[in-house]
């Protein structure tokens, strides 16, 4: 189980467990006892508030939580049961996604694992110009991070898809048990008739495949169209669970600060 803690003044903090999409949950199995005992800890005084997300076949986890009077957040994900060999699985891709598979193979498009910070930064420019072209982008991560995360080799993959050296995309991999994730991935749409894409997510589901995990989560879909594309693949709808506390101490005085600052604003208006 991970989490990141954000710092704020007078030694407060927010704790986010399970960041950028991600899940959290206890290495050993843990009891009703146990789950209260964690939550009773997170719900300190110096907490402003916490978040912990849940994975799709973690339901007793979810329970559990519930019973600790939590406010729970439903969503939905997509995910590829592996439990057939590659070959199969490949099979059962419709018939647009192995046809748009094989056109980028045909292309030229190769598809291998990124190592070099020089690579990241590559895909980095991609990924800043995919934003700018948004009306509206969720989180923005920074290139230092992308960087820290190329390290940990035991769990994070960064595949690039390329055509005669030139990058047209790239895809994080995140090893989650027996899971692999689907995470965060940048296309220069300039190259969209290659179709890196489907190339980067078929390499991504083979190497799971190789690696014997059991699922392959393509992530929460932001839009219908984005759903579309990940069900192409064979992936099921799957609900997941996200759980959040709000200090009620300073939620109070955050509400009270924020109403005595509009009296302010007021008073030097007259």
């Amino acid at each position: 189980m991970f989490g990141l803690e954000r710092p704020h003044r007078f030694g407060r903090r927010e704790i986010l467990l399970a960041p950028f999409g991600l899940y959290a949950y206890p290495n050993s199995q843990c009891s009703r006892e146990d789950i209260q005992d964690i939550v009773r800890q997170l719900r300190s005084l110096d907490t402003i508030a916490f978040g912990w997300q849940v994975r799709y076949d973690h339901g007793v986890l979810a329970r559990l939580l519930d019973e600790s009077g939590l406010q729970r957040i439903t969503g939905a994900t997509r995910v590829l049961y592996l439990d057939r060999p590659y070959e199969l699985i490949f099979s059962r891709f419709t018939a647009t996604a192995r046809k748009l598979v094989r056109q980028a193979e045909r292309k030229g498009v190769v598809v291998r694992q990124g190592v070099t910070r020089d690579e990241v930064s590559a895909y980095y420019s991609i990924y800043k110009k995919v934003i700018s072209e948004r009306a509206s982008w969720g989180l923005i991560y920074s290139e230092s991070m992308f960087v820290e995360m190329l390290k940990l080799k035991e769990f994070v993959t960064f595949l690039v898809a390329e055509v005669n050296g030139e990058m047209l995309a790239g895809g994080w991999l995140i090893r989650d048990g027996n899971s692999s994730h689907f995470w965060e991935c940048a296309m220069n749409y300039s190259y969209k008739h290659y179709f890196p894409y489907y190339a980067l997510i078929n390499s991504g589901i083979r190497l799971a495949c190789n690696d014997g995990l059991e699922t392959f989560n393509f992530g929460a879909a932001a839009s219908p169209s984005i759903d579309q594309f990940k069900s192409i693949w064979g992936a099921k709808r799957l609900e997941y669970w996200s759980f959040r506390w709000w200090n009620p101490i300073w939620t109070f005085v955050s509400r009270a600060c924020g109403s005595i600052s509009r009296i302010g604003v007021g008073s030097r208006g007259r």
